[in-house]
């Protein structure tokens, strides 16, 4: 009896560790799941940001399956151009890779305070498979070494293809809040992403006469209000599609004379649906 009662202990033991070894791997399995998908989320979250360059309704998607129409050498110069660039530390290094250098050097040194660039770097090139084309230029998609999915625009001149930098950092003919400072009442270019909203107020308080828009800086920052007036023909070509929210263009925009409020304007016209603009001859 007393070997009985002892094996029956020692199998109870043996029982209750079985169990709590594959409670306490259960519950480890568990965290680890846990802190995984978290993980893969924020990863995927931190690359989740929005190409800048809108395509209009002649843009071509060129695939890289396609030897007839994808130029290879045009695509491994369009590489090396772009490591260049997103390695650029001062605008010297930079001002050689880009269209219209003599437009775009005052631009570039007063967006960059003392002509240092904090580099980006290159991760990735191509990530789309293919090129878009539009008219005699091209896009090509790339991921920044900070994980940001961007489109890059490049441009044919007589000295090879050059980048189109206006288009990469949104450059606008005036800062945002000198803008809203001096409320100028002639237009001015902005490169904004525009999306439709419902406020009317002050001298815009009419429902019935303009459509409201949200107008969001490049870099997220700031945010205006800009009007079009309702059946107009220029909100007409405002319109998103159905599957939109939210689109990139390039506008003239206005203060309406004595202004009361800093972030309420006028839309004058669209200088371009997307960023890009064919010619060089801008504001």
């Amino acid at each position: 009896m007393p070997d009985t009662v002892s094996e029956l202990e020692e199998n109870r033991q043996m029982f209750w560790m079985l169990m709590g070894g594959a409670m306490l791997f259960l519950l480890v399995v568990g965290v680890l799941a846990i802190f995984g998908v978290g993980d893969l989320k924020s990863r995927q979250l931190a690359g989740a940001v929005p190409p800048v360059f809108i395509k209009s309704k002649t843009t071509e998607m060129v695939p890289s399956s396609d030897p007839q129409k994808l130029d290879a050498a045009l695509l491994a110069q369009a590489k090396l151009l772009v490591g260049q660039f997103l390695d650029a530390r001062r605008i010297e290094e930079m001002l050689p890779l880009v269209r219209n250098p003599q437009v775009a050097e005052a631009r570039m040194r007063s967006h960059y305070p003392g002509g240092e660039i904090e580099a980006s770097g290159l991760m990735e090139f191509n990530t789309a498979g293919g090129l878009y084309k539009m008219g005699s230029s091209f896009e090509v998609k790339v991921r920044t070494r900070d994980g940001q999915d961007r489109a890059l625009a490049f441009c044919e001149t007589p000295e090879g293809i050059k980048i189109d930098w206006e288009s990469w950092v949104g450059w606008s003919e005036m800062p945002w809040e000198e803008f809203m400072d001096s409320k100028p009442t002639t237009g001015k270019l902005f490169r904004v992403l525009l999306e439709p909203v419902s406020y009317y107020n002050f001298a815009f308080s009419d429902e019935q006469k303009w459509n409201a828009y949200r107008l969001e800086s490049p870099d997220g920052q700031l945010e205006i209000y800009g009007y079009a007036g309702r059946n107009s023909e220029l909100a007409s070509d405002l319109k998103l599609p159905l599957d939109k929210k939210q689109s990139a263009l390039t506008l003239l925009l206005k203060f309406p004379a004595a202004a009361k409020a800093d972030n309420q304007v006028i839309i004058e016209k669209i200088i371009a649906n997307g960023w890009l603009l064919e010619t060089v001859k801008t504001p």
